[in-house]
């Protein structure tokens, strides 16, 4: 039990904006340098009927740097970390949050200090600030989706010694959010992530396969369904990989990652199926992910308990000064 305890303190735990958890942003091959497209419909229930919706998504690489890298997904990660810290001391995201110095982010991902891995996290940072995306009515800002026919990006950048924009010298690396994804996460639209298991992940596709899975496994959970199932072409869009034909190539390319997902108890189990000649996948919820549940839900319900003793003080008084996000909660109960 003492044992458990002290893995469990251990374990870095991040909150991550959902879009980027949904929707691929980077690339699970060596072929970095081509869109990543996505085109979907969904069914949603209206007044008793059934209407289709179509959305689409694209991640556009930088021309010689190429789509982030499974090593960028990580820095980002991080970068996650320093923006929700921000948004919870201010209460709204900096103009310019500070993200620290390139040690400290080679400490966070577990790797050696030296001057290679320091030119990989600018590398990374640039590639990510580079990289744009356009929705198609795909990317949800809480209450609403957004579209666009142009460009956005995730965030700017001033590293250390180069110059702001009031002229000042940055004494620390910087990073200036997009007004899109800002809006997203100061919505709250995230995702409690375990950092430290997937650092420990081997495979790529398992990596990915817990940004995706994790989020969508939420939505059965309080369903009662058991799995959730894909059809291997969707899959294969949303990861995304190389869409093959037959199920031996299919096997050898998804298997080691199911695997190791099952191995860590991510997934409970999978299980391959046809029908009408299409290929689909089962996923079942493993321990591991009902663990990450209780870790994310238990501080809320403790936050929400303190906002409706809140909430029941301030009856009947107005004018009472409060931070924005208890403001937020208060409009949504």
């Amino acid at each position: 039990m003492k044992e458990t305890n002290e893995k469990e303190k251990k374990k870095e735990l991040i909150k991550s904006e959902v879009n980027f958890l949904e929707k691929p942003f980077y690339a699970l091959s060596k072929d970095r340098f081509k869109r990543i497209k996505c085109e979907w419909e969904d069914i949603i229930i209206k007044n008793g009927e059934k209407i289709i919706v179509k959305r689409s998504w694209e991640v556009a690489p930088e021309i010689k740097m190429g789509l982030p890298t499974i090593f960028d997904m990580k820095v980002f990660r991080i970068i996650e970390m320093f923006i929700q810290q921000n948004l919870k001391q201010n209460g709204k995201i900096s103009d310019s949050v500070d993200i620290g110095s390139r040690y400290q982010l080679c400490k966070i991902l577990g790797i050696e200090n030296h001057s290679g891995n320091r030119k990989l996290i600018k590398e990374a940072i640039k590639r990510l600030a580079f990289t744009g995306f356009i929705a198609g009515n795909s990317f949800n800002l809480g209450k609403k989706r957004y579209t666009s026919k142009s460009l956005f990006h995730l965030f700017d950048y001033t590293f250390k010694g180069e110059e702001l924009k009031n002229g000042d010298k940055a004494d620390s690396n910087y990073l200036h959010i997009g007004p899109v994804y800002k809006k997203s996460i100061e919505n709250y639209y995230i995702k409690l992530l375990d950092f430290t298991y997937i650092k420990s992940l081997k495979s790529g596709i398992a990596i990915r396969l817990y940004d995706l899975l994790g989020l969508k496994f939420f939505g059965i959970v309080n369903k009662d369904i058991k799995f959730i199932k894909y059809s291997y072409e969707k899959l294969c869009k949303f990861l995304p990989v190389k869409e093959y034909k037959y199920l031996s190539d299919i096997k050898r390319q998804l298997l080691p990652s199911l695997n190791e997902l099952k191995e860590t108890k991510f997934l409970e189990k999978y299980s391959f199926e046809t029908k009408n000649k299409k290929l689909f996948i089962k996923f079942y919820p493993g321990t591991k992910y009902f663990d990450e549940i209780k870790l994310d839900y238990a501080p809320k319900q403790k936050a929400l308990a303190e906002i409706k003793k809140i909430r029941e003080m301030l009856k009947g008084k107005d004018n009472v000064h409060m931070p924005k996000y208890f403001k937020k909660q208060l409009e949504k109960m």
